[in-house]
């Protein structure tokens, strides 16, 4: 009987450290995925911040090449229409037929 009561006193301290080192994996957890989110946050804030003048300077590139005339290969026969003009082609081309 003596020795089974060593036993558990040896069961305590284990299961005690156990619990503790639990706790400090999961609040470890918690911790790093916190600020793995506050990084996240501050790399979209900067994104954003910088993202509307290249987004303006980007949308005035597009519709210049959406709205002029240009020879992409004149022995093939291709060339650049602004986008209305060639929509307008489109619907007449289809109602001809």
């Amino acid at each position: 009987m003596e020795h089974t009561e060593n036993e558990n006193l040896a069961i305590g301290p284990l299961f005690m450290s156990t619990f503790v080192l639990t706790g400090i994996v999961i609040t470890s957890f918690f911790v790093l995925t916190g600020l793995k989110e506050s990084t996240e946050r501050k790399l979209l804030q900067a994104f954003q911040e910088k993202r509307p003048q290249a987004a303006l300077e980007n949308d005035a590139s597009q519709a210049a090449r959406l709205n002029e005339y240009a020879t992409i290969d004149k022995e093939a026969g291709q060339y650049q229409i602004p986008v209305d003009k060639a929509m307008d082609l489109v619907i007449e081309e289809r109602e001809a037929k």
